[in-house]
């Protein structure tokens, strides 16, 4: 284990304890300093306190090991934005992919996947249904994005280009969608207000 991995795990332990308010005043108000002044710490330690306050009977161990898998995909998300930050990469809050099963159900029972991303303004909120072996349906909604409605979803490249339009409670649906990773896409009045790369 390198260095960093083991200071990331001890930080994470760190924000746990500071969402279960479980810290000395010292080093609480040292987290509290670093989050206040880190976008991706702030983003990772909202994933812990909504895992804390909604996963009572979660280990720590468990929510420890799902924050670090967040944390680096948050990493990812944010490297992404840097890159190329006219896109507007949503950063990935939740997965369920990497909540335990509770005791006795088998992976394959479980077959609906969740998925909360932050955009630049709002959050999306996503529902995968597998449909069979190599295709999906995704249901999803947009939540306080502050831009005009209806959204355009689009998805694909421009030579083969499938669009879905949210109805009025801003939900949307894409009824078949293959395995694979893939671009989504979100437009209020032809402007891009966001980008979720998508793996299936």
């Amino acid at each position: 284990m390198t260095d960093n991995h083991r200071n990331g795990g001890k930080q994470i332990e760190d924000l746990i304890l500071l969402a279960q308010e479980r810290l000395d005043q010292d080093r609480r108000e040292e987290l509290e300093s670093l989050i206040a002044n880190d976008s991706k710490l702030a983003s990772l330690y909202q994933i812990i306190c909504e895992l804390v306050a909604a996963g009572r009977q979660l280990k720590a161990a468990d929510i420890s090991t799902i924050a670090q898998s967040l944390g680096e995909q948050i990493f990812v998300d944010y490297q992404r934005q840097r890159r190329a930050p006219g896109l507007k990469h949503a950063i990935t809050l939740f997965d369920s992919k990497d909540m335990p099963l509770p005791q006795g159900v088998r992976p394959a029972a479980v077959d609906t996947r969740r998925l909360k991303y932050q955009l630049p303004r709002g959050q999306v909120e996503i529902e995968i249904y597998p449909i069979s072996l190599a295709s999906f349906e995704i249901v999803g909604m947009i939540l306080d994005a502050g831009e005009p409605a209806p959204y355009t979803i689009v998805v694909g490249t421009r030579r083969r280009e499938q669009r879905f339009t949210s109805d009025k409670v801003d939900l949307f649906r894409i009824p078949r969608i293959s395995r694979g990773k893939h671009d989504l896409r979100i437009y209020s009045a032809e402007r891009l207000i966001g980008t979720i790369e998508l793996e299936l």
